[in-house]
């Protein structure tokens, strides 16, 4: 159960530098029939910083899903805010499972913008702390450091050289890290590996945010159901521990990361240090798109994963923008911001 505790409309506003919520209410009883949310967010779109909508939260109504024009009306509403709001185009997720929003908005209607798959978008459970894989002792030539503000500069520089590499990774300035530009995360979060001269090689955050949204587990289905009753044995194997039903899911993002040039070896170096720095929580998430050069290496690592479908969405006169993308880069979604 995915909950946005104390206050839902003050998590949702958190999401984005503009977060517009959108509530369809039945006007007879005044209950809510539905509603979506849409957080714009300064990402790289060919390597230049773009205003992006990031849309999320759709929820309608059981007794209000086809009785009523929800989507009509919400998506009406969606397009006036667009024209006042300079959004070059929308992004979104939606869980591979879930056919049947894939199918509703897959669909064409002239009163939606279009909806176009943009590939697999993947999220790594990976187990922490003293049931990581060891750190390799003969790299002993890099260290993994926390951050701290006199590393700022250097870290900012670093985050945007590697990351205007890929499409929609988030532009991270210092205010935000310093004005909670990004709930619950400081500069201390961040950690960095460097090598024996100081430069920086990968960098990432570890993302807290509980205080704002949780995960309350209520049971286990499928082969999860089985495997629950030997949870405390999976971390011998390398697997994230499966937590009590009943219980609010501990567990952090690597978020913001980036690794010099791509390079495959370096990163999996800054996996096995930084799962064990994340030592206090019993598994941490880590998401890649299926183009990113380096799922690889966290498919070979032991984990439990789960799959969504990224959408590009955009409006008739946003269709030229989404030609014009550049096919050469790489896509990142940054999961602390899903």
């Amino acid at each position: 159960l995915y909950t946005r505790r104390p206050d839902a409309y003050a998590s949702f506003k958190q999401e984005g530098e503009d977060v517009a919520v959108i509530i369809a209410r039945d006007t007879r009883n005044g209950k809510i029939a539905g509603f979506g949310a849409c957080a714009i967010r300064t990402l790289f779109v060919n390597g230049i910083p773009t205003r992006v909508g990031y849309l999320f939260g759709l929820r309608v109504a059981r007794a209000y899903l086809k009785k009523f024009p929800i989507l009509h009306r919400g998506y009406a509403y969606l397009r006036t805010l667009h024209q006042t709001r300079n959004v070059a185009c929308y992004i979104t997720t939606i869980l591979e499972d879930n056919l049947y929003a894939q199918a509703l908005l897959e669909k064409r209607r002239d009163f939606m913008p279009t909806y176009q798959p943009v590939g697999k978008y993947e999220m790594f459970a990976l187990t922490t702390g003293r049931f990581a894989q060891p750190a390799l002792s003969r790299h002993s030539s890099y260290s993994l450091r926390r951050a701290a503000l006199p590393n700022l500069p250097a870290l900012i520089t670093f985050l945007r050289e590697q990351g205007q590499y890929f499409q929609f990774f988030p532009v991270i300035t210092e205010t935000a890290l310093t004005s909670g530009g990004f709930p619950g995360l400081r500069v201390e979060d961040f950690w960095v590996m460097l090598n024996a001269e100081g430069e920086f090689l990968a960098a990432g955050a570890l993302w807290d945010q509980r205080s704002y949204k949780q995960y309350l587990l209520q049971g286990y289905g499928g082969y999860f159901k089985f495997l629950h009753p030997f949870a405390r044995l999976l971390p011998i194997f390398g697997f994230p521990a499966l937590p009590a039903p009943g219980s609010i899911l501990a567990f952090c993002t690597l978020s913001f990361w980036a690794v010099k040039d791509r390079n495959p070896a370096i990163f999996s170096l800054f996996l096995e240090q930084i799962t064990r720095a994340a030592a206090s929580y019993p598994f941490l998430l880590v998401g890649v798109h299926e183009t990113h050069p380096l799922r690889s290496i966290l498919q070979k690592r032991p984990h439990i994963s789960y799959r969504s479908k990224m959408y590009l969405v955009f409006w008739e006169q946003q269709q030229e923008f989404s030609n014009n993308l550049r096919e050469d880069n790489r896509l990142y979604l940054e999961c602390g911001l899903l």
